[in-house]
Protein backbone atom coordinates (compact mmCIF):
# COMPACT_ATOMS: atom_id res chain seq x y z
CA UNK A 1 0.00 0.00 0.00
CA UNK A 2 2.76 2.47 0.76
CA UNK A 3 4.49 1.29 -2.40
CA UNK A 4 1.50 2.73 -4.23
CA UNK A 5 1.13 5.58 -2.30
CA UNK A 6 4.91 6.61 -3.04
CA UNK A 7 4.39 5.75 -7.06
CA UNK A 8 1.49 7.72 -7.36
CA UNK A 9 3.46 10.46 -5.38
CA UNK A 10 6.52 9.92 -8.16
CA UNK A 11 4.04 10.13 -10.60
CA UNK A 12 2.18 13.53 -9.64
CA UNK A 13 5.93 14.84 -8.72
CA UNK A 14 6.67 14.07 -12.56
CA UNK A 15 4.01 15.95 -13.93
CA UNK A 16 4.31 18.88 -11.74
CA UNK A 17 7.75 19.16 -13.03
CA UNK A 18 6.88 18.43 -16.59
CA UNK A 19 4.36 21.38 -16.34
CA UNK A 20 7.22 23.35 -14.71
CA UNK A 21 9.15 22.50 -17.48
CA UNK A 22 7.09 23.33 -20.42
CA UNK A 23 4.35 25.89 -19.42
CA UNK A 24 6.29 28.44 -17.06
CA UNK A 25 8.22 29.41 -19.76
CA UNK A 26 5.64 29.86 -21.97
CA UNK A 27 3.42 32.01 -19.34
CA UNK A 28 6.43 34.04 -18.60
CA UNK A 29 6.86 34.87 -22.22
CA UNK A 30 3.28 35.49 -22.49
CA UNK A 31 3.26 37.70 -19.24
CA UNK A 32 6.52 39.70 -21.26
CA UNK A 33 4.28 40.09 -24.51
CA UNK A 34 1.48 41.33 -22.85
CA UNK A 35 3.48 43.80 -20.61
CA UNK A 36 5.34 44.79 -23.98
CA UNK A 37 2.04 45.61 -25.67
CA UNK A 38 0.78 47.86 -22.67
CA UNK A 39 3.67 49.42 -22.82
CA UNK A 40 4.51 50.52 -26.55
CA UNK A 41 3.17 53.73 -28.01
CA UNK A 42 1.87 53.74 -31.74
CA UNK A 43 1.55 57.08 -33.79
CA UNK A 44 -1.16 58.19 -35.63
CA UNK A 45 0.65 57.59 -38.98
CA UNK A 46 0.68 53.90 -37.75
CA UNK A 47 -3.29 53.75 -38.37
CA UNK A 48 -4.79 52.19 -41.57
CA UNK A 49 -7.58 52.11 -43.44
CA UNK A 50 -9.89 49.24 -43.37
CA UNK A 51 -13.09 48.91 -45.88
CA UNK A 52 -16.17 47.25 -44.65
CA UNK A 53 -18.10 45.06 -46.67
CA UNK A 54 -21.50 45.14 -44.30
CA UNK A 55 -22.93 47.47 -41.64
CA UNK A 56 -21.68 46.38 -38.00
CA UNK A 57 -24.42 48.00 -36.91
CA UNK A 58 -23.68 47.41 -33.03
CA UNK A 59 -20.51 49.99 -33.74
CA UNK A 60 -22.70 52.77 -34.54
CA UNK A 61 -25.11 53.06 -31.69
CA UNK A 62 -28.67 53.21 -30.43
CA UNK A 63 -31.16 54.94 -33.02
CA UNK A 64 -33.25 55.33 -36.38
CA UNK A 65 -31.14 55.58 -38.93
CA UNK A 66 -31.70 55.19 -43.23
CA UNK A 67 -28.48 54.72 -45.21
CA UNK A 68 -27.65 54.35 -48.67
CA UNK A 69 -24.93 52.20 -50.02
CA UNK A 70 -22.45 53.85 -52.14
CA UNK A 71 -20.58 51.40 -54.69
CA UNK A 72 -17.01 51.21 -54.54
CA UNK A 73 -14.87 50.78 -57.70
CA UNK A 74 -11.13 49.59 -57.09
CA UNK A 75 -9.99 53.17 -58.40
CA UNK A 76 -12.34 54.79 -56.05
CA UNK A 77 -10.92 52.53 -53.19
CA UNK A 78 -7.45 53.46 -54.04
CA UNK A 79 -8.05 57.15 -54.46
CA UNK A 80 -9.72 57.33 -51.11
CA UNK A 81 -6.75 55.26 -49.16
CA UNK A 82 -3.99 57.05 -50.98
CA UNK A 83 -6.38 60.60 -49.41
CA UNK A 84 -6.60 58.80 -46.29
CA UNK A 85 -2.62 58.02 -46.11
CA UNK A 86 -1.60 61.83 -47.14
CA UNK A 87 -4.23 62.90 -44.43
CA UNK A 88 -2.28 60.82 -41.51
CA UNK A 89 0.87 62.46 -42.68
CA UNK A 90 -0.46 66.07 -42.11
CA UNK A 91 -1.51 65.30 -38.66
CA UNK A 92 1.22 65.96 -36.37
CA UNK A 93 0.75 64.70 -33.01
CA UNK A 94 3.23 63.30 -30.54
CA UNK A 95 3.09 59.30 -30.11
CA UNK A 96 0.32 57.77 -27.70
CA UNK A 97 0.83 55.02 -25.74
CA UNK A 98 -2.02 52.13 -25.71
CA UNK A 99 -3.51 49.94 -28.62
CA UNK A 100 -3.89 52.16 -31.43
CA UNK A 101 -7.97 52.39 -32.77
CA UNK A 102 -8.96 50.33 -35.67
CA UNK A 103 -9.94 52.75 -38.61
CA UNK A 104 -13.07 51.35 -40.61
CA UNK A 105 -14.43 53.04 -43.85
CA UNK A 106 -18.84 51.77 -44.26
CA UNK A 107 -19.19 52.75 -47.82
CA UNK A 108 -22.42 54.63 -46.69
CA UNK A 109 -24.80 57.75 -46.65
CA UNK A 110 -26.08 57.48 -42.86
CA UNK A 111 -29.14 59.40 -41.62
CA UNK A 112 -29.99 59.47 -38.21
CA UNK A 113 -33.92 60.01 -37.60
CA UNK A 114 -35.06 61.69 -34.76
CA UNK A 115 -38.13 64.01 -33.15
CA UNK A 116 -36.47 66.90 -34.06
CA UNK A 117 -35.33 65.51 -37.88
CA UNK A 118 -32.94 64.00 -39.47
CA UNK A 119 -29.04 64.23 -38.80
CA UNK A 120 -26.57 63.19 -41.30
CA UNK A 121 -23.69 61.12 -39.70
CA UNK A 122 -20.11 61.87 -41.06
CA UNK A 123 -17.95 59.93 -38.19
CA UNK A 124 -18.08 58.40 -34.79
CA UNK A 125 -15.85 56.17 -31.86
CA UNK A 126 -17.01 53.28 -30.61
CA UNK A 127 -14.43 52.92 -27.12
CA UNK A 128 -15.95 49.67 -26.43
CA UNK A 129 -14.66 48.39 -29.59
CA UNK A 130 -11.89 51.03 -30.05
CA UNK A 131 -13.06 51.76 -32.94
CA UNK A 132 -12.98 54.90 -35.79
CA UNK A 133 -16.15 54.95 -38.16
CA UNK A 134 -16.10 56.88 -41.23
CA UNK A 135 -18.93 57.14 -43.55
CA UNK A 136 -18.75 58.61 -47.18
CA UNK A 137 -19.70 62.08 -45.49
CA UNK A 138 -16.23 62.13 -44.30
CA UNK A 139 -14.75 62.37 -47.77
CA UNK A 140 -16.73 64.97 -49.14
CA UNK A 141 -13.44 67.14 -49.07
CA UNK A 142 -10.68 65.21 -50.15
CA UNK A 143 -7.56 65.19 -47.90
CA UNK A 144 -8.62 67.80 -45.73
CA UNK A 145 -12.11 66.27 -44.98
CA UNK A 146 -10.47 63.38 -43.87
CA UNK A 147 -7.71 64.96 -41.83
CA UNK A 148 -10.13 67.35 -39.83
CA UNK A 149 -12.74 64.26 -39.38
CA UNK A 150 -9.87 61.89 -38.35
CA UNK A 151 -8.57 64.38 -36.01
CA UNK A 152 -11.58 65.26 -34.44
CA UNK A 153 -12.77 61.20 -33.64
CA UNK A 154 -8.82 60.71 -32.68
CA UNK A 155 -9.87 63.43 -29.64
CA UNK A 156 -12.51 60.94 -28.53
CA UNK A 157 -10.17 58.33 -28.50
CA UNK A 158 -7.86 60.63 -26.73
CA UNK A 159 -10.65 61.59 -24.37
CA UNK A 160 -10.93 57.72 -22.91
CA UNK A 161 -7.91 56.35 -23.10
CA UNK A 162 -5.29 59.40 -22.07
CA UNK A 163 -6.99 61.84 -20.12
CA UNK A 164 -6.63 61.53 -16.16
CA UNK A 165 -9.56 62.08 -14.26
CA UNK A 166 -7.95 65.49 -13.20
CA UNK A 167 -6.94 66.22 -16.83
CA UNK A 168 -10.94 65.95 -17.72
CA UNK A 169 -11.60 68.42 -14.71
CA UNK A 170 -8.72 70.27 -15.76
CA UNK A 171 -10.08 71.22 -19.14
CA UNK A 172 -13.83 71.49 -18.01
CA UNK A 173 -12.48 74.30 -15.82
CA UNK A 174 -10.84 75.70 -18.95
CA UNK A 175 -14.22 75.89 -20.93
CA UNK A 176 -16.84 76.48 -18.46
CA UNK A 177 -20.16 74.51 -18.21
CA UNK A 178 -22.65 74.22 -21.16
CA UNK A 179 -25.25 77.66 -21.28
CA UNK A 180 -28.31 77.70 -22.08
CA UNK A 181 -27.28 77.79 -26.20
CA UNK A 182 -25.44 74.38 -25.79
CA UNK A 183 -28.50 72.69 -24.25
CA UNK A 184 -30.66 73.55 -27.38
CA UNK A 185 -28.17 72.42 -29.83
CA UNK A 186 -27.70 69.18 -27.65
CA UNK A 187 -31.65 69.02 -27.98
CA UNK A 188 -31.52 69.80 -31.96
CA UNK A 189 -28.95 67.28 -32.44
CA UNK A 190 -30.27 64.50 -30.30
CA UNK A 191 -26.92 64.59 -27.55
CA UNK A 192 -26.94 63.54 -24.25
CA UNK A 193 -25.89 66.82 -22.32
CA UNK A 194 -23.28 65.29 -20.07
CA UNK A 195 -21.42 64.28 -23.47
CA UNK A 196 -21.33 67.67 -24.28
CA UNK A 197 -17.72 68.69 -23.11
CA UNK A 198 -16.27 65.15 -24.68
CA UNK A 199 -17.37 66.67 -27.54
CA UNK A 200 -15.84 69.85 -27.11
CA UNK A 201 -12.56 68.35 -26.40
CA UNK A 202 -12.46 66.68 -29.47
CA UNK A 203 -13.26 69.34 -31.84
CA UNK A 204 -10.36 71.69 -29.83
CA UNK A 205 -8.00 68.50 -30.47
CA UNK A 206 -8.52 68.59 -34.10
CA UNK A 207 -8.47 72.58 -33.97
CA UNK A 208 -4.99 72.42 -31.94
CA UNK A 209 -4.23 68.83 -33.96
CA UNK A 210 -4.68 70.43 -37.57
CA UNK A 211 -5.73 74.06 -37.19
CA UNK A 212 -9.30 75.50 -37.81
CA UNK A 213 -11.14 74.19 -41.01
CA UNK A 214 -14.74 75.16 -42.12
CA UNK A 215 -14.85 71.66 -43.24
CA UNK A 216 -17.04 69.05 -41.77
CA UNK A 217 -16.88 71.22 -38.05
CA UNK A 218 -19.11 69.81 -35.80
CA UNK A 219 -22.41 71.10 -35.69
CA UNK A 220 -22.38 71.28 -31.89
CA UNK A 221 -18.76 73.47 -32.54
CA UNK A 222 -15.41 73.87 -30.33
CA UNK A 223 -15.57 75.31 -26.77
CA UNK A 224 -15.25 78.86 -25.59
CA UNK A 225 -12.49 78.62 -23.32
CA UNK A 226 -10.14 80.52 -23.35
CA UNK A 227 -7.08 80.30 -26.25
CA UNK A 228 -3.69 80.67 -24.26
CA UNK A 229 -5.04 78.21 -22.03
CA UNK A 230 -6.72 75.80 -24.23
CA UNK A 231 -2.88 76.08 -26.08
CA UNK A 232 -0.92 75.14 -23.11
CA UNK A 233 -3.29 72.31 -22.31
CA UNK A 234 -3.39 70.65 -26.04
CA UNK A 235 0.84 71.11 -26.05
CA UNK A 236 1.39 67.97 -23.67
CA UNK A 237 -1.12 65.95 -27.07
CA UNK A 238 0.05 67.44 -29.96
CA UNK A 239 3.42 68.50 -31.63
CA UNK A 240 5.64 71.90 -30.30
CA UNK A 241 3.88 73.97 -33.35
CA UNK A 242 0.58 73.76 -32.47
CA UNK A 243 -1.47 75.91 -34.95
CA UNK A 244 -3.57 79.07 -33.59
CA UNK A 245 -7.24 78.94 -32.46
CA UNK A 246 -8.94 81.98 -34.10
Amino acid sequence: MFAMVRTKMAAVALVTAVLIFFFVPQMNALSAELLEQEQQCFCIQDLKLKFSLFLPLSLIGEGKYTLEVVHLTPETKSKITSEFTQAVKDIKLKPFPGTAPSVLLLPITLTEITKKGEIDTTACFNPRYNTIILTMRSLTGGVGSIKGVLAHEFGHWVWWNILSDDEKKEYNRITGEPGPADLALCEKYNLDPSFLIQEWFAEDFRIYAVGESEVNKSKLGASRGCSSELAKFFSRLVNDNVPSKT
